[in-house]
């Protein structure tokens, strides 16, 4: 059921945030975007940020794969 669930929802999933959050962040480090309040965020605080939504993907998909070789493992077992 772990398997399924990995191929079948968190994959997809995964790929669809990182397909499009991908232009957002792009976006953000091309232009150098800093914080539009005076005294805000600097330059580089403001593209990191944003880049956590790259990497949420990415880490949730590795850990999908990690779920997945330890189900098919067991079900190799049997």
């Amino acid at each position: 059921m772990n398997a399924l669930g990995v191929i079948c929802f968190l994959m997809p999933l995964c790929i669809f945030f990182l397909v499009e959050s991908w232009d957002y962040v792009h976006a953000a480090w091309s232009v150098r975007e800093v914080s539009r309040n005076s005294g805000g965020l600097p330059f580089p605080a403001i593209p990191l940020l944003k880049s956590v939504l790259v990497i949420f993907p990415l880490m949730i998909g590795l850990q999908g794969l990690s779920l997945l070789l330890q189900s098919l493992r067991r079900l190799r077992k049997r």
